[in-house]
């Protein structure tokens, strides 16, 4: 092997698909063809050459191979496994430092964030302690004392709250949005800060009218908006139970949730009009938007392979400075470490938290949830988080979707 093709590695992805060709990272020798191809059976790359007569498995090319039973990782294998992510993570971001930026104290936060993180992945990879003093992520209470009102009904403080927002929307010179219910969205879930409901309706015209081209009686007709999880995260998204009087919840299955595969330029409008349209479905009448959300995320087995840095800034912008909604409450069950790296560099890369964590941000193992202040029934719960509940999830979110179409009529209030 020539010195100049000792340090060279294959070019691929986190989770490459049967066939899939490996380039090599050297130009001069990824200038003479592709030589090698991953194998998803063997899981290993193999002599291209070779590929369709030994390796093919009656697997088609692009195909992933079925699961096969293996016994449980050690936590060395689980430790070298998200150590392998962790330092092509720390590859692409030490790459993209020249090119982010030309100052150096924004550099020297990426650096940091590179360096905090591989901190945390030393201390190991087991699930951490789920208690209030989980790395700064505490266990957090649900909102309680929802005004008295009704699905379709507003209270005569919410009603000053939408003359107050249309009286600054109009001295603005900034269309008023299409619907009363719309603008009482804004108006409650900023509990009547109108300088705060303004500012989140004029990025929510910009950024997912105007940029995304988001609306919700057109994307609830396309099917393939509204099964998008199911199409690209087979089993990423569960339904959850609602519980009378609190937060609207649904269940993620992060382990499921791979970013790592996705083009960010075919990819990311027909996931973000996904998003939105959940969070049309959670915030589907006006009880639904003065109770707000709940997140429950099941983290078990989740690494580097289930984060994706552009995508989650993204995500980011439109959940806290675009969309009309309450804080969403997210409970992390089963919690790996390395998940705390994550937010870590996530918190670096972001500048500053958007969101008081302490009250965004829960702990705890899944035999947890039907205890206080979470009182999940196992009825209410999917198997994943210890519970009996079987609901597919397109039910569930067909039934929102109707129930937000009713509110769109059915909601006024005297101007």
């Amino acid at each position: 092997m020539p010195a100049w093709h000792s340090s060279a590695h294959f070019v691929t992805n986190p989770r490459p698909t049967h066939g899939f060709p490996l380039r090599c990272s050297e130009p001069r020798c990824c200038s003479q063809g592709v030589k090698f191809k991953w194998c998803d059976l063997c899981a290993k790359p193999v002599a291209a050459k070779n590929f369709t007569s030994r390796h093919m498995h009656g697997l088609p090319v692009g195909s992933r191979a079925p699961p096969t039973a293996t016994a449980p990782e050690s936590a060395a294998d689980v430790r070298a496994r998200h150590r392998a992510f962790f330092d092509r993570f720390q590859g692409v971001l030490l790459k993209r430092i020249p090119k982010k930026t030309d100052d150096s104290d924004t550099k020297e936060l990426w650096i940091e964030a590179v360096r905090t993180a591989a901190t945390a992945f030393e201390e190991g990879f087991g699930v951490a302690p789920q208690d209030a003093s989980n790395k700064g992520v505490k266990r957090g209470r649900e909102d309680s004392g929802t005004p008295v009102g009704s699905a379709h009904t507003l209270t005569p403080e919410e009603v000053g709250w939408c003359r107050n927002l249309l009286t600054i929307l109009e001295a603005s010179g900034i269309p008023a949005p299409d619907t009363d219910f719309h603008l009482a969205q804004f108006a409650i879930a900023c509990e009547g800060d109108t300088a705060r409901a303004s500012k989140l309706y004029m990025n929510y015209r910009k950024e997912i009218v105007g940029e995304l081209g988001y609306v919700f009686e057109t994307a609830r007709t396309k099917k393939e908006i509204v099964n998008l999880h199911d199409l690209r995260f087979p089993g990423a998204i569960v339904s959850v139970g609602e519980r009378p009087g609190c937060a609207s919840a649904f269940a993620y299955n992060c382990s499921k949730y791979t970013p790592q595969d996705l083009d960010m330029d075919t990819d990311w409008l027909p996931l973000a009009h996904n998003f939105l349209l959940l969070q049309d479905a959670l915030g589907c009448d006006l009880d639904e938007v003065r109770k707000g959300s709940m997140v429950l995320m099941n983290n078990r087995g989740t690494g580097w392979e289930n984060f994706r840095v552009d995508f989650e800034e993204k995500w980011a912008l439109l959940d806290t400075e675009c969309y009309p909604k309450k804080p969403t409450h997210h409970v992390m069950v089963d919690n790996p470490q390395a998940i705390d790296s994550i937010f870590k560099v996530y918190d670096k890369l972001t500048g500053a938290k958007a969101v008081d964590l302490s009250r965004c941000f829960s702990c705890c193992r899944a035999e947890e949830l039907g205890a206080e202040p979470f009182g999940f029934s196992r009825t209410a719960l999917p198997g994943l988080f210890g519970g009996v509940r079987d609901e597919p999830f397109g039910e569930w979110m067909e039934e929102r979707m109707a129930r937000r179409e009713r509110s769109l009529k059915a909601v006024t209030f005297p101007k």
